[in-house]
């Protein structure tokens, strides 16, 4: 966007006017600079924010004194009766640009650090210097990450939650408005109803045709970013719900977006983005609320923080931990086991709207793609050619485990997982988004550079671009099982994954973000096979998958010999060796 380039010259001026007074304000303007001109440059940022931690005392002023995370942590609680001279959110985009880059170096003394500033933070009743997205999927502790998003919610409701509270009795019949002639209405605010994958999501829902049929619902669609009227998916809705019922809020200011929303009379407002991109929180934290009842639904899975402003959160058994979601004391220091701050609204079984993630023109669409040469050898080796009929000799002897995630979920140790049971399934292969926007292919020259220190052949990951959105279901289905991230799951990925009957293998553990692949599976009664229990167990279930698929389609594949193992010879008599597969000789 075009915005983002200004932003980044604003961030140089200030570096330049600093200039020699404050050299980690210096290094810090320029890494937020780097971050804002996109992901070519986020090594350059990363440079710079770690010259910024360690001016600042956030790190070991150089990586042979990071002796120990415990020094890493000392070094933080040293400079932080210091703080209003530093900048804690130099260490937390460091860290986040780190995992989006896949760079894993002193990972540890990092996340020590920003424990410890995210600790000082709450303390001192401040913002959070983490967002609480990314924080999701930070090896945190789970109660932590609820305080972040508590921080936040803090910070919003002070910042916009001022003015006159409406009388929502006096303005129109709420508590019996089943019993009056009034019809229930309902708001979906989101700034997501755009051609990518959540804004094609949204498109397919079932909610508006039961909206729409409904003699007790008034459904609206609130648009609080970039929409077109005229184009998918806003159209598809608008025709579904009635034009009347789409109300495009995006250029509107606060004040204004806030009048056209009460102007509604909403009963119940469901905010689809939570703290994502998009979130408006001058809205959402108004002081009385948009609505009677607003609630947390889809979009960000984990608390929003703020009683006042979210008095709900839609979720399900599976997903929410229950066990685990009792109330969240907001005062700084207390005890509590809860990870919500709001009342819970359990749906059965799973709350996670699918709707038609393939219309039914797509799931007729089925050819070889060739817009990488990447994606064309994975096709080409790999898998079935469907346009022709051809199968390739060696199909029934190569599994494709395969993620899609963005990088910034992957954790170190779920990725040393995958390399274990890939040397522990010599014909395998594994398939992975190739980030380039997010960190211009540094994620994919790390994640090789990792393999390859653990002693596999990294020829048997195979990056692609991303996959053409019309098509990307459909292509899904060429891979054999689904390695979910943990403790931030694939979520509408992994929905997409199941609707192409793709297998997904997951580790749910307690914060509700690590828990919505367990619930989709549940709901389809896939969770006794492909829920583990541990990341021991993760490596077992995938292993045993792959070597019984592999032994049940190579018996038939041959003619019904029983399949076994094949050396480092009988690879290469099948063609594989070429490509890498048994570079582990295993």
């Amino acid at each position: 966007s075009l915005h983002k380039p200004t932003m980044a010259i604003a961030y140089l001026l200030k570096a330049e006017a600093a200039c020699d007074p404050d050299p980690a304000r210096v290094q810090a303007l320029m890494g937020f600079a780097y971050t804002q001109l996109g992901g070519r440059y986020f090594i350059d940022a990363i440079h710079r924010f770690t010259n910024s931690s360690r001016f600042y005392g956030f790190l070991p002023s150089s990586a042979a004194q990071a002796d120990s995370a415990e020094e890493s942590a000392y070094r933080v609680a040293a400079v932080m009766p210091n703080t209003s001279s530093s900048d804690p959110s130099v260490l937390a985009n460091l860290v986040r640009l780190k995992y989006v880059c896949s760079d894993w170096v002193e990972m540890e003394a990092h996340l020590t650090g920003l424990h410890t500033l995210i600790t000082a933070s709450l303390q001192t009743l401040s913002r959070s210097p983490a967002n609480p997205v990314f924080v999701l999927a930070y090896p945190l502790a789970d109660e932590l990450v609820t305080r972040v998003a508590v921080s936040y919610g803090t910070y919003n409701q002070a910042t916009y939650g001022q003015g006159p509270a409406p009388n929502w009795r006096a303005t129109f019949t709420y508590y019996n408005w089943a019993a009056s002639t009034k019809r229930m209405r309902v708001g979906f605010m989101t700034s997501d109803l755009h051609s990518n994958g959540v804004g094609l999501h949204l498109e397919r829902w079932w909610v508006w045709s039961v909206c729409a049929a409904s003699a007790l619902l008034d459904c609206y669609i609130l648009s609080t970013g970039p929409s077109d009227l005229g184009a998918s998916p806003l159209q598809d809705i608008s025709a579904s719900l009635g034009a009347d019922k789409v109300v495009v809020l995006d250029g509107l200011s606060s004040p204004k977006a806030r009048a056209a929303i009460r102007h509604l009379q909403l009963h119940m407002l469901l905010d689809l983005n939570g703290y994502t991109q998009g979130e408006l929180p001058a809205l959402i934290n108004v002081n009385g609320r948009l609505a009677p009842l607003q609630m947390l639904f889809y979009g960000y899975e984990g608390s929003y923080g703020n009683a006042k402003a979210m008095t709900h959160i839609v979720t399900d058994w599976g997903s929410a931990s229950v066990d685990m979601a009792g109330p969240l004391p907001l005062g700084a220091g207390r005890g509590g086991q809860g990870m919500f701050t709001e009342h819970l609204v359990l749906l059965p079984p799973c709350k996670f709207p699918s709707g038609d993630l393939m219309s039914p023109d797509q799931v007729a669409k089925c050819e070889v793609p060739s817009n990488t040469k990447a994606l064309s050898l994975l096709y080409e080796f790999h898998h079935q050619v469907l346009s022709g009929g051809v199968q390739p000799s060696n199909y029934n002897d190569t599994f494709v485990f395969c993620n899609f995630a963005k990088a910034f979920k992957i954790q170190p140790l779920v990725f040393k997982a995958w390399v274990r049971v890939l040397q522990r399934v010599p014909r395998s292969v594994l398939w992975l988004y190739g980030y380039r926007r997010e960190g211009g292919g540094e994620a994919v020259r790390n994640l090789r550079k990792e393999a390859s220190q653990l002693g596999l052949d990294p020829t048997r990951i195979i990056f692609t671009n991303l996959l053409e959105r019309s098509r990307h279901i459909e292509l899904k289905q060429h891979a054999h099982l689904y390695l979910d991230t943990t403790p931030y799951n694939g979520h509408l990925t992994v929905a997409e994954c199941l609707w192409a009957a793709l297998p997904v293998l997951t580790l749910p553990q307690g914060r509700m973000a690590s828990r919505v692949s367990y619930s989709l599976l549940h709901s389809l009664d896939l969770h006794s096979h492909l829920v583990a229990r541990n990341l021991e167990d993760y490596q077992e279930l995938a292993v045993a998958i792959a070597k019984d698929w592999l032994r049940v389609n190579g018996n038939l594949h041959r003619g019904g010999q029983e399949g076994r193992e094949p050396t480092k010879e009988g690879a290469a008599e099948q063609g594989a060796a070429k490509q890498g597969e048994a570079a582990t000789g295993e």
